[in-house]
């Protein structure tokens, strides 16, 4: 009985594995139709700068069948040489092999891209794939980017009266700094790309020359859609007390994405005794838009600005402290708030002192301005009584609870009304049909010159408030 015993045994052992190794064969889909499924058949890549890496994309890999399937080769086309990078579920291998996909399930594939430099001016498109191979089927996911070459600026003092044009982008890392009696000449077009953090100095002189449809543009140099809107992704341009021996002017720029926008002026440790000392400042046309903290950042400054536009902001779009001279002509400072800031602070904020350093004359006049916002006072003034505290509102439009019966500040103001913007969602300023800033303004310049708006359109003998016409 015994070696019949063991001889029963011993079949059912070797049966159980015969259906253990069927059922193994069986678990997998083996049919050349049963191909995966994608979440895209092409991941693509806003520009790119060369030698930056991308931001992380991925697409999903999916078995939309009962049984699993064995994915035999997952294979970066370009291999080590390839511009690309990936990583399949958590493997960063440019080839992997025997892979199982559950029923039902997915896999993520992350894609990162570092682009090499070239000499084209232009952008230039990169690409590669990723192959896969299921059961004698090659199939695959095309990867897109376009590259940019792009003159690069790291912790570094730029060259003595240099001019940057446009024929390629300018990437600033950590600081580019403007020495005194030196100046720097940006011409139109020229597009100005910061690295989270980074910024411009400026204790020699500024000159921005752009244009209408020509702006010289300032922004984070991430590109993807992500960072379109997202505030704070580089520090600011900063024109240091004692800057513009020659006259600093800025005229047709786009300042966007930044923690603080523009500052002017600065605390030296020297000061001992205020003197007022700063050279003018000239802002024309110009936008500040999406900053972290507030956009123009006036510190015992000197600053004329005409045609401007500030808009999302998360503290103030106008942050004067600390006394100085200020003019402002035809300009729209809004904040409503948007998807990334809170709106808490007012649109204006004007201080004739610094806690801790003293008080300073504060002069500033606004001229056929728009001060408005979604609080229910928009201006802040914060006066110390042992400096002068001069402000002038004449002809334009405010949000705020003050009395504006003081003649000596406020002068024909409209009050309180919704100044009938196009679309504040859609970032889109330009006055409605029966909006009351619609010649509401007087001539700055007493008729001696015919002047234009933000958008060049010609103003008439009676001027909208703002930085446009109707």
């Amino acid at each position: 009985m015994r070696p019949l015993f063991q001889f029963v045994i011993l079949s059912v052992i070797v049966s159980c594995l015969l259906v253990f190794t069927q059922c193994r064969k069986d678990r997998f889909i083996t049919d050349p139709s049963a191909k995966l499924g994608f979440s895209t058949d092409s991941l693509t890549f806003d520009t790119v700068f060369t030698s930056v890496g991308s931001i992380t994309r991925y697409f999903k890999i999916y078995n939309r069948f009962a049984r699993s399937m064995k994915i035999s080769g997952i294979e970066l086309q370009g291999g080590s040489s390839s511009p690309f990078r990936i990583n399949v579920d958590g493997f960063p291998e440019d080839e992997l092999t025997d892979i199982e996909l559950l029923p039902k399930d997915s896999l993520y594939v992350f894609v990162e891209v570092t682009v090499d430099p070239t000499s084209d001016g232009l952008p230039f498109v990169v690409t590669d794939k990723v192959i896969f191979d299921v059961n004698k089927n090659l199939q695959e996911v095309d990867l897109v980017a376009w590259g940019q070459n792009a003159n690069y600026i790291s912790a570094d003092t730029i060259t003595c009266d240099d001019v940057w044009t446009s024929e390629k982008p300018y990437v600033i890392y950590h600081f580019a700094y403007v020495e005194e009696g030196c100046r720097l000449t940006i011409e139109a077009g020229t597009q100005v790309y910061m690295h989270a953090n980074a910024g411009l100095f400026v204790h020699g002189t500024l000159r921005v020359n752009g244009k209408k449809d020509e702006e010289v543009v300032f922004q984070g140099d991430r590109l993807e859609p992500f960072f379109e809107d997202l505030p704070g992704q580089w520090q600011a341009i900063h024109l240091l007390r004692g800057s513009g021996q020659d006259t600093n002017r800025i005229d047709y720029a786009i300042v966007k994405n930044s923690f603080l926008g523009m500052t002017f002026g600065q605390l030296l440790e020297s000061d001992t005794e205020i003197e007022f000392d700063a050279v003018p400042t000239f802002l024309f046309n110009t936008i500040i838009q999406n900053t972290q903290q507030s956009a123009l950042f006036g510190f015992f400054a000197n600053l004329y600005a005409f045609n401007c536009l500030i808009f999302n902001t998360g503290v103030n779009a106008v942050q004067l402290t600390l006394g100085g001279a200020y003019r402002f002509d035809h300009c729209t400072f809004v904040n409503t708030g948007s998807p990334y800031l809170e709106h808490e602070d007012p649109v204006l904020y004007a201080a004739n002192y610094f806690e801790g350093v003293g008080s300073v004359d504060l002069i500033a006049d606004f001229n056929n301005c728009i001060i408005y916002g979604s609080l229910d006072d928009e201006i802040r003034l914060d006066k110390k009584e042992d400096a002068p505290f001069d402000l002038l509102f004449d002809h334009c439009l405010l949000k705020t609870k003050a009395n504006i019966s003081d003649t000596s500040r406020y002068q024909a103001i409209v009050q309180n009304q919704d100044p009938s913007f196009a679309d504040t969602q859609e970032m889109d300023f330009h006055l409605m049909s029966g909006s009351p800033c619609i010649n509401s303004g007087f001539d700055i310049f007493a008729g001696q010159f015919v002047y234009a708006d933000l958008d060049g359109k010609t103003r008439d003998a009676q001027p909208d408030i703002g930085c446009y016409e109707f």
